[in-house]
């Protein structure tokens, strides 16, 4: 979950944006659960304008990279995990290289994430296997499209 506090919020770039945008120059990161950042780009124009956005579901995961690959207008450049300290270490960065999602059970079942490095995570965090059956749907896959870009959208 992320927190923010009023006095945080920079209210002259906020209103800059649409009415229901607000700035934040802090936020806080309130579960040890893992978060994601999703590097991804907006078409304006003949211009692409790239953002990040974090989010901490990985259903909100799911729906985004999902939305993004019915839009042409869009495209995803990298997915981040940002895995939480556990005991002593510190927090980490993971690079996604896959996002699975079961289609028959979707809302039972969460998504597997596969990293860079073939690690496999879930909402129970580090997995063993990943299932890839009929019923699985690849919501996402990293690939190269360009030497200074990755694209990701992926239906199966």
């Amino acid at each position: 979950m992320l927190r923010t506090k009023d006095c945080h919020e920079v209210a002259e770039l906020s209103l800059l944006q649409e009415d229901d945008v607000k700035m934040w120059r802090a936020v806080s990161l309130e579960l040890r659960v893992p978060y994601y950042l999703i590097c991804h780009g907006c078409k304006d124009g003949h211009i692409w304008i790239d953002e990040t956005c974090m989010l901490w579901r990985e259903k909100d995961v799911v729906d985004f990279c999902k939305d993004v690959s019915q839009d042409t207008e869009k495209k995803i450049l990298q997915i981040l995990m940002l895995l939480p300290a556990d005991g002593a270490e510190r927090w980490q960065m993971v690079e996604v290289k896959e996002i699975w999602s079961d289609t028959i059970c979707a809302n039972m079942r969460p998504a597997t994430f596969i990293a860079s490095d073939g690690r496999l995570f879930g909402s129970t965090g580090l997995r063993q296997s990943c299932g890839q059956s009929k019923a699985n749907q690849r919501i996402y896959s990293r690939s190269k499209i360009s030497s200074n870009r990755t694209i990701a959208p992926s239906s199966g």
